[in-house]
């Protein structure tokens, strides 16, 4: 019964997602809404949205609560957790990684950004190939750790935000 009640939970999140995300008509408003739907699903302690910008790096867009915002803002795209992301597709669950195996297989600034945003969890933002941004999200306020439905969450509404987020930075680079 509770694996019944957590997957209709699962299934009527992403349904309220979908439908609230396709009428935001701005980035900005895109930003903001799946930061602060990020908080209050997985009642996380903050969330951070990276979108690539014009240079082909990935500048910081939108943190909340917004009293957390990143003092580093822009990341290039040829680093260690980008192409993990990228390879992946998939959410990154941080947590999961120990510090020696962070320390040997990220380079400096992934490990830089790991730190300085505290992220338990890294959501790529994908259509198809493409690599448009992404979500640095902290640790639940609870303290526990993510789930596997909680990964599967975070894949589909980064997958929905992709979708609609991509669609508008086309519009706004034409």
């Amino acid at each position: 019964r509770a694996f019944y009640q957590s997957r209709k939970a699962f299934k009527d999140e992403v349904i309220s997602f979908s439908r609230q995300i396709q009428y935001l008509l701005s980035v900005a408003d895109i930003a903001s809404f799946v930061t602060a739907r990020i908080l209050s699903v997985f009642r996380a302690e903050h969330a951070h949205l990276f979108l690539r910008d014009e240079s082909g790096n990935f500048t910081l867009r939108e943190s909340a609560p917004s009293e957390k915002r990143l003092a580093l803002t822009s990341f290039p795209p040829g680093t260690d957790l980008i192409t993990l992301m990228r390879e992946e597709r998939l959410p990154i669950m941080i947590e999961c990684f120990d510090r020696l195996w962070i320390k040997n297989n990220f380079d400096g600034i992934s490990r830089e950004l790991i730190a300085i945003s505290r992220a338990s969890v890294a959501v790529p933002l994908m259509e198809q190939d493409e690599l448009f941004g992404f979500l640095l999200v902290g640790r639940k306020s609870s303290g526990k750790p993510y789930s596997r439905l909680d990964s599967e969450i975070f894949e589909l509404l980064g997958e929905r935000s992709a979708v609609h987020g991509l669609d508008q930075q086309r519009v706004l680079h034409r």
